[in-house]
């Protein structure tokens, strides 16, 4: 009996879960919502309550589309709230292709989808297939283009990361400059 209502307070704590981040979902589009207040609410839930981000990633997606006008800073602080060990693949895949993610969340998102797809290829290979050894073959060089294609990914992401590494360093050395010339004059 005892178990019983642990796996139903553990569901009940879910579905709080699953509401509040359509809550957010729907409050994400108001102009006026500081990312301080959708952190607030986003962290109220217990850990245990958000088994999967995937609706608090379409909560930030959301605010971020109604909030266009952010700064790079502000969107790394609003995605703080959000584990992109806790996507699922397909929200995964999502997150590597959206512009409008600071490009370290973006990044997180390739190595957390391309971890899961290869833990599913071991998991898949390690379970006997009643398949004919050709369809397995067609699976296996299937999954083989799919990885390549995230390793393609990922490296140009790094590329990305990199040159936009290197353009901060140039502005603020730039910076530097201007606030020199304007001390000395």
């Amino acid at each position: 009996m005892h178990e019983q209502q642990q796996h139903e307070q553990k569901c009940t704590k879910i579905a709080v879960g699953k509401l509040l981040d359509g809550y957010l979902v729907e409050i994400a589009r108001d102009p006026n919502l500081s990312i301080t207040k959708f952190q607030q609410l986003a962290d109220a839930l217990p850990e245990i309550s958000r088994t999967c981000h995937d609706g608090l990633y379409r909560a930030i997606d959301t605010y971020l589309k109604s909030h266009p006008s952010l700064v790079e800073y502000d969107r790394r602080r609003l995605c703080r709230v959000m584990d992109c060990e806790k996507l699922s693949l397909d929200a995964c895949l999502h997150a590597a292709h959206n512009e409008r993610l600071p490009i370290r969340i973006v990044v997180q998102g390739l190595f957390t989808k391309q971890a899961k797809m290869r833990a599913a290829i071991q998991k898949r290979d390690s379970t006997p297939s009643k398949k004919s050894v050709s369809s397995h073959e067609s699976s296996i060089s299937s999954t083989k283009k799919e990885i390549k294609s995230l390793e393609t990914e990922l490296e140009n992401a790094k590329a990305m990361l990199e040159e936009l590494q290197r353009n901060y360093l140039e502005l603020q050395q730039e910076f530097e400059k201007l606030n020199k010339q304007k001390s000395g004059a």
